[in-house]
């Protein structure tokens, strides 16, 4: 990862006058007005934007130096150079009328004295790595709390990215457990806001919430991609979220929020009903499988539509309109059965049910169905107003 003297283009640890000078030089340089329509310029230019925020100011620059210089700088290991033992000079003749002295002591005092001041000589070295790796830690926790103060500002203010910055600069492991919750608060407030924004009807900042969520999380969601997904149709970009989706079906193809999104798209926004019966057969494939798991092999007799979510109705009740269109009523009906047993007090499938009837030339069935969907207080088309019943 470049350091962010790397990317002003400047030798580590320069000056701040110099970092305001080539800040000026390189907006000029790569201003994204003078290259319009060029992406590489625009990633270059708001990354130098990020480095000067944190090099211009004297209190964060003085906390990053520290924290590269705790990453390029390691103590050297202290050296002795080894000692040699003294050669005994040969003993100088002495006149006949003087007798030798000898001055050697015993093997055992070499010995002794040669552990001792290596014991020191250790001890030494000991204490003063003992102090150099109290200094560097105490250096390292200086620049975390500064870092992560800065990042928890900036996280209440809303700048969750910046936020992320900072927390990325602090060389962290994982248990520290500050730095985790905090990571863990940002992405939890941003995928909340994201849920309000979407149910605001706000899918611009929704949308750019979620691509922050997915570029920088850890742990990508499933529902993220989906909800991206969403933004991009909203938005009138039902192609690029028909291309997410397929790229996340191609992972995990019994996602069912995304089979669900991908067939409404393909139905309602391309007109593409092949497509569509396509992913919906899969929808309730899944659906059906869930009631199995959840009920047993009976789960059609002792189903309670209100422990499972509005979206298996739709997903029914979308699949029978689409056999409808393409004149399956057999098909049809069967889907709008189960659309009526998960949602009973709705008279769409009565309506579209005995639609299906009338055309497949079952009149009786079409007036029961009829019948029952005037008693839920819909108004019946002309067609089927029309029957005899």
């Amino acid at each position: 990862m470049a350091s962010l003297y790397e990317i002003m283009e400047l030798p580590a640890f320069s000056s701040l006058e110099r970092v305001k000078k080539q800040y000026k030089n390189l907006a000029f340089k790569y201003h994204p007005d003078a290259h319009r329509g060029d992406q590489k310029y625009e990633e270059k230019f708001k990354a130098i934007v990020k480095a000067y925020q944190v090099l211009s100011d004297p209190k964060q620059k003085l906390a990053y130096d520290q924290v590269l210089y705790s990453r390029l700088v390691r103590p050297a290991a202290s050296f002795t150079p080894k000692q040699e033992r003294p050669k005994r000079k040969p003993p100088q003749r002495q006149s006949y009328r003087k007798k030798r002295s000898k001055t050697n002591f015993h093997p055992i005092v070499w010995v002794v004295i040669f552990f001792g001041f290596g014991f020191i000589l250790f001890q030494f070295i000991w204490q003063a790595n003992n102090f150099m790796i109290a200094k560097k830690i105490e250096t390292q926790m200086e620049a975390r709390n500064l870092l992560l103060e800065k990042a928890k500002v900036e996280a209440i203010r809303g700048n969750y990215d910046l936020a992320l910055d900072y927390l990325e600069l602090i060389n962290y492991r994982q248990f520290d457990q500050d730095i985790r919750s905090l990571k863990s608060s940002l992405f939890g407030e941003s995928e909340k806001k994201a849920s309000e924004l979407m149910q605001a009807g706000d899918f611009v900042q929704a949308r750019q919430v979620l691509s922050f969520l997915i570029s920088r999380g850890e742990r990508v969601k499933e529902e993220w991609y989906v909800a991206l997904a969403i933004c991009y149709r909203r938005l009138g970009n039902a192609s690029h979220s028909v291309e997410l989706l397929e790229n996340l079906l191609d992972k995990n193809p019994e996602l069912l929020t995304a089979n669900k999104e991908i067939a409404f798209i393909y139905k309602n926004d391309l007109g593409d009903f092949d497509r569509a019966l396509f992913y919906l057969e899969r929808s309730t494939a899944i659906i059906v499988n869930n009631y199995i798991d959840h009920y047993g092999k009976a789960y059609y007799v002792v189903i309670d539509p209100k422990n499972h979510p509005p979206s298996d109705f739709e997903v029914f009740l979308e699949k029978a309109k689409v056999y409808s269109a393409f004149n399956k009523h057999k098909e049809a009906i069967d889907a709008c059965k189960w659309a009526e047993v998960l949602k009973p007090e709705s008279p769409e499938p009565n309506i579209l049910m005995g639609y299906s009837y009338f055309e497949a030339g079952d009149y009786r069935n079409a007036c029961k169905s009829v019948k029952k969907a005037k008693k839920k207080g819909a108004q019946v088309p002309e067609q089927l107003e029309n029957l005899n019943c």
